[in-house]
């Protein structure tokens, strides 16, 4: 930063004791405190950019005037993704899980990276899941998020999620279940058939004491199904 110091006339003075103050937390920067003018009525000092993310202000100034430098600490490369919500759920197969797969993108001091290229990759074989796009970028709160639909196959699996260019990524585990089927609808099959044999009996001999469809003894082992022809 740089600074040229004047008097009221618009005179450079030189030797003027100047000091520099950023904020103490949050967002800022390390500098000098005091720094003194050189002959030409200027001060020039370094600034680092401490590890937080933000817009800040440093002001400086002497007993008589004052000025400030507005200054941004802008996030490292991305480094880390993080997953916010969908991780551990289940649906039923063929259905889409009720909370869409989220993650945070962070550098390696943990602010937000915006406009960070995402990777989600899915199962090719087995239980899995279909996802709209395979590639997104974090958006303005560094944030990705998709929805995911179960395919037909029961059964659990993850999908993982990285950051374009970043080796270690993270990863969501999901399952595939069986829609499930309620007790008092299950029928034995037999049972059910036998009962269906023995009311079809009753209702073609009711009132018919020589029924049309029925079988001698002999075709009773072809044809169990139907009656015994009484009168053959």
């Amino acid at each position: 930063m740089q600074a040229l110091v004047l008097d009221q006339y618009g005179n450079v003075v030189p030797n003027a004791k100047i000091t520099f103050n950023a904020p103490s937390k949050g967002a800022s920067a390390v500098t000098s405190n005091t720094v003194t003018t050189d002959i030409n009525g200027q001060v020039s000092i370094p600034v680092k950019a401490n590890t937080i993310a933000g817009g800040y202000t440093v002001s400086l100034g002497d007993s008589g005037a004052s000025a400030q430098f507005n200054l941004t600490n802008n996030p490292d490369k991305p480094s880390k993704i993080i997953p916010t919500a969908g991780n551990n759920q289940s649906t039923v197969v063929n259905r889409q899980f009720a909370t869409d797969l989220q993650a945070l993108v962070t550098d390696q001091y943990g602010n937000a990276v915006a406009n960070a290229s995402i990777t989600f990759t899915v199962p090719t074989s087995g239980a899995s899941g279909s996802i709209t796009a395979s590639t997104l970028s974090s958006n303005k709160n560094a944030q990705v998020s998709i929805p995911v639909t179960a395919n037909t196959i029961p059964g659990s699996y993850i999908i993982s999620v990285y950051i374009n260019g970043v080796a270690q990524g993270a990863n969501f585990n999901l399952t595939n279940q069986l829609e499930t089927i309620l007790q008092e609808n299950l029928v034995p099959l037999g049972q059910d058939l036998q009962g269906q044999i023995e009311n079809n009996k009753e209702e073609e001999n009711v009132g018919n004491t020589n029924p049309l469809l029925c079988v001698s003894n002999e075709s009773r082992s072809e044809f169990p199904q139907l009656p015994i022809c009484r009168d053959l």
